[in-house]
């Protein structure tokens, strides 16, 4: 409640004065003082008291004392209106007392409209320019402001403002609704503020709510701050950014803290909650006998907003590997969450939750996703994940297989980290490779621990054989398998006519992810070629060949055991696989323009060094064709040829070798050197003995 005293000083009783001495022709000894000029009866101070004139008030006689005249009537009637303005002592009703009103005494926006005109006098010297004094009157408490000016007028001003708000207003939950705090626009919050607003998204093990929240604030005082917990514990608020949007989802809850400091600084924030309904996700129980594992490239669907799986069993739960993609992407609206929906006993978002391994708390681990994610995770029973710790038991022998699984557009690939700890000389590790390859180790290889590592493609197949014989040895080793995102590369049919096929490794990189592939199909079989360029050797380990599709393989080989060698296959697929950068040129060609040579090879050009080749027949009706592609640019020159036999039928052609090529040049009639604005031709060689060079044109 406001409460104030008139503006002008209390009468003072006429008992307490005293009388004058002397008495004046206008005014008996003993009779009431009455101003001779305005005949007011009060003032501040009499003046003239012993004039001979007549007695004047303060006003009349300051009036006098300044402008050299007698107080005029107009003054006399501005200063009465002045004063029953004044008087009037304005107190706040019951009826302006509800949220968001504000209330200005005397009248108007006194704290921002006149501001500079504000506590210019305020008890003495306090508050001089008009500086703010800030209040909080608490739920059921009471504050008065007494003013009071003295009998002097000094044209002192003075404004009170009251802003009425609702006390930490908590939240109203119901799907599709949205809700404002502290109101639907930012509002300035007052000195020494301290409330705390709490979110929590109710669930049940089949629906619940999730909300949107946004925050928005302006908190101007460097002791005015917010305290943001979100769902995983964190307080990620920075004073200089302004907006912010979080996710609650179901069955969790986070805290907003909103404290000012002792001086107002016209702060301001706004929380919007939006509510929204959801199903929860399927629970899984965790098979012992397999890999668990969640890709979640997979479970997000493009039907629903919120999606959600939970992997269940009757111990606790090893999460072995989280890893993203080679670029990391966060995804900020997806969650791990140890527990299940309705009991959580943490919650990670992607981004943080980078343990190797992870030991859960509760028996459950609940992935939730509102974005699709990237991000692939492998689950273990944690009696399954301390085995690996044990030593083996005698004749031991099993089998581990690992098949990343794959679709037509996407898959995970797994990379595969073995530890030797064999100890006794007739114990086995043997690998069968992705290629169908074997390795065998003993107690002699990786002495130490040496860790060897395997990628394992979409769709492939992976074996680790672990035997022991029958004296026990207190032999060791571990398997762990971490799984990928894989995103299937592009399928592209093989052209027609006179166009050739042709195609460079290092195009197939795309910098975002370390898996990358490319697939070639045709009506009938493949035939590749590794393009020949500066006798280098094909260095690229992880880089594969697939007879085929990803969906499926035939057969599969690593690029580096085709090299040079013509690989040709089995069905009217190829599919080229590379997990690191290499620059590799291939050539392709359809069965209907292999089969009708005896050999065929391929040369790509450099600008700097020709290429030499050398061409002969072996033996009556041995053909050959060379087929010569600049990678890089168009242009090829040929030079340095030298004819070796009496006779010579070969010649150059503008394509592949088919019957849709053109012939451009007769071996046996060339002048060198010659220049193909081409990108590509080949030299097709029926019967001749001659060697030449060919390089790109420089540039």
């Amino acid at each position: 409640m406001l409460s104030t005293t008139s503006p002008f000083c209390p009468m003072v009783p006429t008992s307490t004065m005293t009388p004058p001495t002397t008495t004046t022709p206008h005014r008996p000894q003993g009779s009431p003082k009455q101003c001779s000029n305005c005949f007011v009866a009060e003032t501040c101070q009499w003046r003239n008291v012993r004039s001979e004139n007549g007695i004047l008030c303060n006003a009349c006689f300051i009036y006098q004392r300044k402008y050299k005249k007698t107080r005029p009537i107009t003054a006399m009637e501005k200063y009465r209106s002045k004063k029953a303005h004044r008087q009037n002592c304005t107190q706040i009703q019951d009826t302006q007392v509800y949220e968001g009103n504000e209330i200005h005494i005397p009248g108007g926006n006194g704290i921002y409209n006149r501001y500079q005109l504000i506590f210019t006098v305020f008890i003495g010297r306090t508050g001089i320019g008009g500086d703010p004094y800030r209040y909080i009157v608490t739920p059921g408490r009471e504050m008065m402001i007494e003013v009071v000016t003295k009998s002097l007028f000094m044209n002192t001003k003075m404004a009170i403002s009251v802003y009425y708000r609702a006390y930490c207003k908590q939240l109203q939950i119901s799907d599709g609704q949205t809700i404002s705090i502290p109101g639907n626009s930012l509002q300035p919050i007052p000195a020494n503020y301290s409330c705390t607003y709490v979110i929590t998204a109710p669930t049940s093990p089949t629906t619940g709510l999730y909300a949107n929240v946004t925050l928005i604030s302006n908190m101007n005082g460097f002791q005015d701050k917010i305290i943001v917990t979100d769902i995983t514990g964190a307080n990620d608020w920075d004073p200089d950014i302004n907006y912010y949007n979080y996710i609650v989802i179901p069955g969790s809850s986070m805290l907003f803290e909103i404290k000012t400091g002792d001086m107002f600084m016209a702060s301001m924030f706004l929380i919007r909650v939006e509510w929204h309904e959801v199903n929860i996700g399927p629970t899984k129980p965790m098979i012992r006998d397999e890999i668990n594992y969640v890709d979640l490239a997979l479970l997000k669907d493009d039907t629903s907003v919120f999606n959600s799986v939970t992997f269940s069993a009757n111990e606790q739960l090893v999460v072995s590997q989280v890893y993203y993609i080679s670029v990391q992407i966060d995804f900020p609206n997806c969650f791990v969450i140890d527990g299940n929906i309705t009991d959580q006993k943490r919650v990670f978002t992607f981004k943080n939750f980078n343990y190797t391994v992870y030991e859960s708390e509760s028996n459950y681990m609940t992935f939730v996703m509102f974005s699709k994610g990237m991000n692939a995770y492998v689950l273990n029973l944690l009696s399954v994940a301390k085995e690996v710790h044990h030593h083996l038991p005698a004749n031991y022998n099993c089998t581990y297989q690992i098949l990343p699984p794959v679709n037509y557009d996407t898959g995970l690939y797994a990379k595969v980290i073995l530890k030797n700890g064999l100890r006794g000389a007739n114990d086995l590790i043997i690998v069968t490779d992705v290629d169908g390859k074997t390795t065998t180790m003993n107690n002699r290889t990786g002495i130490g621990g040496f860790p060897f590592e395997y990628l394992v493609f979409p769709g492939a197949q992976f074996f680790i054989q672990v035997t022991t014989k029958s004296v026990l040895m207190n032999s060791m080793f571990s398997i762990t398998v971490e799984y990928h995102n894989a995103p299937i590369g592009p399928t592209s049919t093989l052209k027609t006519g006179s166009e050739m096929n042709y195609f460079e490794m290092a195009t197939i990189r795309d910098g975002r992810n370390v898996f990358s592939s490319r697939t070639f199909t045709d009506k009938d079989s493949i035939y590749m070629y590794v393009g020949r360029k500066d006798n280098r050797v094909i260095t690229c380990w992880d880089c594969f060949v697939i007879d085929g599709t990803f969906m499926n393989q035939t057969r599969v080989f690593r690029l580096a055991s085709v090299d040079y060698q013509v690989f040709n296959t089995k069905s009217n697929a190829l599919t080229i696989i590379a997990f690191e950068d290499g620059s590799i040129p291939l050539v392709f060609n359809r069965y209907s323009e292999a089969q009708q040579y005896t050999a065929m090879f391929a040369y790509a050009t450099t600008p700097v060094i020709p290429e030499y080749v050398d061409m002969k027949t072996f033996f009556s009706g041995f053909t050959e064709v060379l087929e010569v592609v600049n990678f890089n640019s168009t242009g090829i020159i040929m030079q340095d040829l030298v004819i070796r036999s009496d006779t010579c039928n070969a010649y150059v052609v503008d394509g592949p070798p088919n019957n849709s090529s053109k012939v451009i040049m007769d071996i046996a009639n060339a002048t060198m050197p010659k220049s193909f604005d081409l990108k590509y031709f080949s030299v097709i060689n029926l019967d001749c003995d001659f060697v030449f060079g060919v390089k790109s044109y420089d540039n």
